[in-house]
């Protein structure tokens, strides 16, 4: 798949034009199950315990049971539209999030998944989705849609994240801070920060105008986020203020994950790879098969990344 077709999967509807609504999927039917799933488009992984699960195109759920040197589909998954992005609370209790607004949960380490809200022939498309805890967790999407469950993922309400064209913006990524803080990373370099569990919001704006893809809370409290372009952030006092890091590629980042050495590793399109701190600099490299990853997960000795060409592990540190 060229990565021009891969990118409406990345972001349904980031790269459409305004006013066109995001794809509407068009089979509900069950996850059809295939030999070769884990080398199918993977979207998102998360580790659930020692489990590794795995979200992708066709409805496509994998797992791993041996830090990702075999996998198998799950047993049960009722839709066929794109998932893009899954989060567990412990090792059973799960939740994935796709195309058509759905929200679907396991209870069972992501062997069998109901859905819990949204519905096939809606309009919206859901980017990403986090728990605080247990019981507080967001969805959030395009054109400022976000949702939020105070109970465990039983039921979901809609949030009002701005108003204006502040309102309008993708929400390509949320997540979370020690001291309760939730950030969005939206489009126009904006991140939303609220610290009332999502009853009001602040925009802060980054010096970088395009579309930030993702972001995390580093050990030292600092906040990093990333998009297109190559363009990574960092920021030292909780999204206050902001400090561009020169991460030495152009290729538009889509995932990121901290080390235990405080290594950030940044992967995106086309195959590039970017490393380094905000404090020694950073380095990049394009793997040889150059295929675009959206997901990055830690291993001992190398890393996870999933994407356009499944699930692939790549020794770490680089040689």
């Amino acid at each position: 798949m060229r990565v021009r077709h891969l990118l409406p999967y990345l972001f349904a509807a980031v790269f459409v034009a305004p006013g066109v609504r995001a794809e509407t999927p068009q089979d509900d039917g069950a996850a059809r199950h295939m030999p070769l799933a884990a080398q199918g488009m993977l979207l998102d992984a998360v580790a659930a315990g020692p489990r590794l699960v795995a979200v992708g195109e066709h409805g496509n759920v994998v797992l791993s049971d041996d830090q990702g040197k075999s996998w198998r589909q799950a047993k049960s998954v009722p839709t066929r539209t794109t998932l893009t992005a899954v989060a567990f609370v412990d090792g059973q209790h799960g939740f994935m999030v796709g195309h058509g607004g759905q929200i679907l949960a396991s209870e069972d380490g992501g062997e069998r998944w109901k859905v819990v809200a949204g519905k096939l022939e809606g309009r919206d498309s859901l980017f990403a989705i986090r728990f605080r805890d247990a019981k507080q967790g967001y969805a959030v999407g395009p054109y400022g849609y976000a949702l939020a469950t105070g109970d465990g993922g039983a039921s979901w309400s809609p949030l009002t994240i701005a108003e204006g064209e502040d309102g309008e913006k993708h929400l390509n990524a949320v997540f979370g801070d020690g001291g309760g803080r939730i950030y969005l990373a939206a489009e126009g370099g904006t991140v939303f920060t609220s610290d009332d569990q999502g009853q009001s919001w602040q925009a802060q704006k980054t010096p970088y105008q395009g579309s930030l893809w993702g972001g995390l809370a580093r050990r030292d409290g600092s906040i990093v986020v990333w998009g297109m372009a190559g363009h990574a952030l960092v920021s030292k006092d909780r999204g206050a203020s902001w400090t561009e890091l020169t991460t030495n590629t152009t290729q538009s980042l889509t995932a990121g994950v901290e080390l235990g050495d405080g290594t950030l590793v940044f992967v995106g399109l086309s195959g590039a790879v970017s490393h380094g701190t905000p404090d020694t600099g950073f380095e990049s490299f394009i793997r040889e098969n150059r295929m675009s990853a959206t997901a990055v997960l830690p291993l001992e000795g190398g890393l996870l990344l999933f994407g356009q060409d499944g699930a692939t592990r790549i020794d770490w540190p680089p040689r």
